[in-house]
């Protein structure tokens, strides 16, 4: 078992790292992982990211390329316009040769992708700090550091194109399983006598990651090989659960707000929870995208009629103009600048593989409505 604790000359002082990061699961997770060493501190957005540095002047900045409210590059900007040299490792789940290029152009000093090994992680933040050797140095040999991280990518874009379906929605919570995981064995090996209301959040963590992740290599390989899901029975309300709880950080953040209501939330139905789950998740999400802070609401409903369990999640927004409404469950179709189109048609293809059907309509003067329809019994 590797040790957790990484020796450094000042143990009095508690050196900054800053997390710019929107993902609360991985938030969460790297700061168990990193609190031992170091205060960490975190921003969801690009302008507080920035403010953040301003103010705290940390050591080190680990920084998501992928912000809800813009690009992680514009924070690197910013970062870069308080200081020329504060290391910055920059994270992704979605490798690009243009976005590599401008962060190694800006001065990031690692590029990172989703999943990663959280220790490889915490040993590259102690080589910055200590300014210990690294792979590549500040030498005029410049296009050597460049050409190693950038072959990386272009197999790494390689593998994404021929996996893209799973690597859509799998990158944050496999990293937030693999690093929740390690803490975790780490802790009880050091400390068996101990499991208070920690380790029991991380428990909790992990339960919900590692569920979510087990259900997209399953669903990964049944769109791939058009094999046919696994179904079991549960209750209703644990499907709703987990699609909530995973988008209840995006929800506060952007202060919008989502109701729940289930006609019978012990109704037992037999389906394939996690890939349900995932579709409900990825709907909560585009109708939290959808509508304004502060006035935006959401609702999903649930309840079972005639043999079916029927799902609508409902949203205030402008609603989708009629010349869209055809082509949003296309492959590969987005408006989003910076979308892959991937969500909706994942979406679509999970529920026909559940027998169901999955809809979408305008709501007069309210927004817009998708609806999911799958048989109990498959």
């Amino acid at each position: 078992m590797r040790d957790l604790s990484l020796q450094h000359p000042e143990r009095g002082t508690r050196r900054k790292v800053l997390l710019v990061e929107d993902d609360a699961s991985v938030v969460a997770s790297l700061r168990l992982f990193l609190k031992s060493d170091y205060e960490v501190h975190s921003a969801s957005t690009v302008s507080s990211g920035v403010d953040l540095f301003k103010t705290l002047q940390p050591s080190l900045v680990v920084l998501d390329l992928r912000l809800a409210d813009g690009d992680g590059l514009d924070v690197l900007r910013g970062i870069r316009g308080v200081s020329a040299k504060a290391p910055v490792i920059v994270l992704t789940g979605y490798a690009s040769m243009k976005t590599a290029e401008e962060s190694l152009r800006l001065g990031a000093s690692d590029y990172l992708h989703k999943p990663f090994d959280g220790y490889k992680l915490k040993s590259r933040i102690e080589e910055l700090m200590t300014g210990a050797p690294s792979q590549c140095q500040e030498t005029d040999a410049a296009s050597e550091c460049v050409s190693v991280p950038l072959q990386r990518l272009l197999e790494l874009e390689r593998k994404a194109r021929a996996s893209s379906l799973f690597l859509h929605d799998a990158a944050n919570p496999v990293m937030t399983a693999l690093t929740a995981a390690e803490f975790l064995c780490d802790s009880i090996a050091h400390s068996p006598e101990h499991f208070g209301e920690e380790m029991r959040d991380i428990s909790d963590l992990l339960y919900g990651a590692m569920g979510f992740i087990s259900g997209l290599f399953e669903q990964s390989g049944s769109l791939q090989c058009n094999r046919p899901l696994e179904t079991s029975e549960v209750a209703v309300h644990r499907i709703v659960d987990l699609a909530v709880n995973m988008v209840r950080s995006e929800s506060q953040k952007n202060k919008v707000a989502v109701a729940i209501h289930l006609q019978n939330r012990n109704a037992r139905v037999c389906v394939n929870r996690f890939a349900l789950a995932r579709v409900l998740l990825n709907l909560l999400r585009n109708a939290i995208e959808a509508v304004e802070p502060q006035t935006g609401r959401v609702a999903l409903m649930a309840d079972v009629v005639e043999g079916h369990v029927e799902f609508s999640v409902l949203d205030n927004g402008p609603g989708i103009s009629p010349d869209l409404m055809e082509r949003i469950f296309e492959e590969h179709f987005t408006t989003k600048s910076e979308g892959t189109g991937l969500g909706l048609f994942i979406c679509k293809s999970l529920i026909e593989k559940m027998k169901g059907t999955l809809s979408v309509r305008n709501e007069p003067n309210q927004g817009c409505c998708f609806s999911v329809r799958i048989p109990c019994d498959l």
